[in-house]
């Protein structure tokens, strides 16, 4: 957001935040989504994440996946 602020051509720090993540060099936490299940799993319609995981998780209603 910087470069566009400041009118920098943003390409130089999108290739380097890709080389960051392909190798490795960004904390996987921040990479984490953080979601807090409306309704129970079973709940959701078709094969929605929210059901899927919460499936998994054994998550309910207002729990955070």
């Amino acid at each position: 957001m910087q470069d566009f602020k400041s009118g920098t051509d943003p390409t130089i720090s999108l290739k380097q935040a890709i080389a960051d993540l392909e190798g490795g060099r960004v904390d996987p936490h921040l990479l984490k989504i953080r979601v807090k299940l409306s309704k129970n799993p079973e709940d959701y319609a078709g094969n929605h994440p929210n059901k899927k995981i919460g499936l998994e998780l054994g998550a309910k209603a207002g729990d955070i996946i």
